[in-house]
């Protein structure tokens, strides 16, 4: 209908829905961050204050029990799910935990840090998400690789428990930013992939794209000011660890976040042996190990899965396809050790 011809009131109703939809998107803009890389701009979320306060006491080592319990108390939906991990069977307590004081000292003030800043960044990765994106999917398999990432980094005795935790559960966070904002080109993307089992999907990505999403998600937490090492994990995760000119290997938080980005095809089934031959020749995790690693990563799984409930599917079958991997490890031990034992 053209202006001419309309009420007033429409016009009026008109101006105030175009007014909404003005302060909306600038609200939207306020939120992120844009970076133009590879010759695109490409918009990170910036962190709610809460956010961004509890990524300060992540950083602090000094940071006590009380202060960082007064800071989750005012996120009642963060309060709510670290009891329910505190009280969940991965912690075995005889009584019930009622207090976020005490759920700290149950799971440990490291291990919340590392959760209740997943959790804070998942809101705000879902909300800047493609609403074709599936997400829960998504979510799901970055906390499978969290999970085992600290798994692997505990059984090594690393200093590094939490950061490997949360440099598994973000590494893949370049495939939203993508997805979202280059959806058409990013189904070219996922297209030639499933054709082309042979290219990696950076490989894809940089053919179709110009960037991967390593790269994105490396700035991505350098947007929110991560720890460096960390950004520099995420980076480089679908980079096989090798011997620099100095003759030292990269940082063990990036062969973590190497090993976690293996997980995916070993869950599945595909390359198994070949997956715990790398593990083995970068020293990361002896075969024999895997076993006990992967049995403890299916109970800390269904625990924080119950942490993460709203952001992962609710039949989840993760921590099971883990068991059966065990039992799969299991049955190739016994074979070498037939075919090992001495026929007299």
């Amino acid at each position: 209908m053209h202006s001419l011809h309309k009420s007033p009131e429409m016009l009026a109703y008109e101006r105030e829905a175009a007014r909404e939809l003005a302060q909306k998107e600038n609200r939207q803009r306020s939120r992120e961050l844009v970076r133009s890389l590879g010759g695109q701009d490409y918009r990170f979320p910036v962190l709610p204050a809460s956010t961004l306060l509890l990524l300060e006491m992540c950083r602090d080592n000094n940071v006590s029990y009380k202060q960082l319990s007064q800071v989750i108390q005012t996120d009642p939906g963060l309060a709510v799910r670290i009891l329910r991990v505190a009280n969940s069977a991965l912690y075995g307590q005889s009584s019930k935990v009622n207090s976020i004081t005490r759920a700290l000292t149950v799971i440990g003030l490291n291990e919340v840090r590392s959760i209740g800043l997943g959790y804070k960044l998942a809101n705000v990765i879902k909300e800047h998400a493609s609403s074709h994106f599936d997400f829960e999917a998504f979510w799901e398999q970055s906390l499978m690789m969290a999970v085992l990432a600290r798994e692997i980094a505990r059984h090594r005795k690393s200093p590094q428990v939490e950061e490997a935790f949360l440099v598994g559960l973000l590494q893949n966070i370049g495939v939203v930013v993508l997805s979202g904002q280059r959806e058409a080109e990013y189904q070219q993307v996922l297209a030639r992939k499933k054709a082309d089992t042979q290219s990696t999907l950076v490989a894809i990505e940089q053919e179709l794209l110009g960037i991967d999403h390593a790269r994105l998600g490396g700035e991505a937490a350098k947007s929110w000011k991560l720890p460096e090492e960390l950004c520099q994990a995420i980076h480089l995760h679908h980079q096989r660890p090798t011997l620099g000119a100095d003759g030292k290997m990269p940082a063990e938080l990036i062969q973590l976040s190497y090993a976690a980005g293996l997980m995916p095809d070993f869950l599945d089934g595909s390359w198994v042996m070949q997956i715990l031959d790398e593990l083995e020749n970068l020293k990361l995790v002896r075969g024999e190990d895997f076993e006990v690693i992967l049995s403890r990563a299916a109970v800390a799984f269904k625990a924080i899965a119950s942490f993460f409930e709203s952001f992962i599917p609710a039949d989840s079958q993760l921590a099971q396809l883990m068991l059966d991997a065990t039992d799969r490890l299991k049955q190739l031990g016994q074979k070498q050790q037939d075919i090992c034992a001495p026929s007299w």
